[in-house]
């Protein structure tokens, strides 16, 4: 069953609370506007745009994504390298 946000900053994954920051709730939400398809690099750098970097540097979504993953648990989210991620 896939994480569900609860819109308060928090998800409800695997039958726990999750708290989560405000970035990793949009890369959340951006991956469950596909779920169980690929997300694109791109698409998940066009979330975190305006944090700092412009363009946002690749290293900054793969370490939001480290955390999410962390969070939400490592068999919700799969990493295809050089392609992107993929919320199952």
């Amino acid at each position: 069953m896939l994480p569900t946000p609860r819109g308060d900053g928090t998800a409800h994954c695997d039958g726990k609370r999750v708290y989560l920051t405000a970035t990793q709730e949009r890369l959340f939400l951006r991956l469950l506007e596909s779920p169980r398809r690929l997300v694109p690099w791109s698409a998940l750098a066009a979330v975190i745009d305006g944090e700092g970097w412009d363009p946002p540097q690749p290293q900054q979504v793969y370490w939001h994504i480290h955390h999410l993953r962390r969070k939400l648990g490592a068999h919700h989210l799969l990493t295809v390298r050089g392609r992107g991620v993929l919320l199952r």
